[in-house]
């Protein structure tokens, strides 16, 4: 992928240590990282949604699999997905079974030209 361009998104990210390792969960994406810090698993999260943008840019997919994740497509006035408002209750279904904290992110999601 050209790394040429990027977007920013603000995602909600949740940190939790499993072992001796942490891991980094987006519900946004259903997607996760992982590290032997908060700062590896960041960056392991960072790169696994790097590959699924690109494979599924590839395979023609993004749309359909970001609707069913709960995105919204706003066409207007131009193309722009918008990730859900993950529910509290998600969240707290979550921390129930692991010792996590989650914060909003700032993702950076680098984009082909």
């Amino acid at each position: 992928m050209t790394k040429n361009k990027e977007i920013k998104l603000n995602l909600l990210l949740g940190i939790l240590k499993e072992g001796e390792y942490f891991v980094a969960y987006c519900p946004a994406f259903d997607l996760s990282g992982y590290g032997f810090s908060e700062k590896e698993a960041k960056s392991s999260f960072e790169k696994n949604v790097e590959i699924f943008l690109e494979e599924t840019i590839e395979k023609g997919t993004l749309e359909k699999v970001l609707l069913n994740l709960g995105w919204t497509l706003r066409k207007k006035p131009s193309v722009l997905f918008e990730p859900p408002n993950i529910e509290t209750k998600t969240i707290q279904r979550f921390a129930k079974y692991n010792k996590v904290s989650f914060t909003n992110e700032i993702i950076p999601i680098p984009l082909s030209v």
